[in-house]
C-alpha cells in the first residue's frame, strides 16, 4: 500500500499502524492518492466534517477490507512529534540445532505519548537467515527493516544442542 499526500509518499506507512498525523500548518488543501499492490484496491474517502480524518480503505481483489488508515490533519506540534518513533525493542530467540526458526512478523516500537511512551507492534521485514546458521551451536544476529520507517530491528538467535531453554 502506498499513500501519497500532495504527490509525496506518506512516510511511516506500516500495516500495523492505522492513524497518521499530517502537518496541516502550511497546507490549505491536501490531495490524497493511494495505490494497492497485488491486485488490491485502495479507496480514498475524504473527510466530510472539519476535524474528521481522511480515510484510506485497502481492499483485497475480492472486496474484503484488509485495513483502514486514518489521516488526521493537525497543526498541533506535539501530535506531530508523537508520530515519530523513539526506539525499537531488540528480540531474542532460542532454537535447537536443526530446528526451524520462526521469525516474528512484528516488533515492539516505542513512540512518545501524552504521558510517557506508547508501545506499538509494527510489521518488520527480516533479512534471510544464513544458510548454515541453524546447523551448529552458536549465536547470530538478524536485522530487519521496520516497514515505513527508517528503523532497524535486531533479533539475536541462540542455537544449542541442549533441550532446555538457555538464557540469552
Amino acid at each position: 500500500m502506498t499513500i501519497r499526500v500532495n504527490g509525496e509518499v506518506l512516510p511511516g506507512v506500516n500495516p500495523s499502524v492505522t492513524d497518521y498525523y499530517i502537518d496541516a500548518r502550511d497546507r490549505a488543501y491536501l490531495q490524497v492518492e493511494a495505490t494497492a499492490s497485488h491486485h488490491g484496491l485502495a479507496t480514498v474517502v475524504p473527510s466530510v466534517h472539519e476535524g474528521e480524518p481522511i480515510r484510506v480503505i485497502h481492499k483485497a481483489e475480492d472486496g474484503t477490507i484488509l485495513q483502514e488508515y486514518r489521516l488526521h490533519l493537525t497543526s498541533d506540534a506535539e501530535k506531530l512529534k508523537q508520530a515519530a518513533p523513539v526506539a525499537v525493542e531488540a528480540g531474542r530467540r532460542f532454537v535447537k540445532v536443526g530446528q526451524d526458526l520462526v521469525l516474528p512478523s512484528t516488533v515492539g516500537v516505542y513512540f512518545k505519548g501524552d504521558t510517557g511512551y506508547e508501545r506499538k507492534e509494527l510489521t518488520v521485514d527480516w533479512q534471510a537467515i544464513p544458510a548454515d546458521a541453524l546447523s551448529h551451536e552458536g549465536s547470530f544476529t538478524l536485522e530487519g527493516k521496520v516497514l515505513g520507517y527508517d528503523l532497524t530491528a535486531q533479533l539475536t538467535v541462540r542455537v544449542s544442542e541442549r533441550q532446555e531453554k538457555i538464557s540469552l
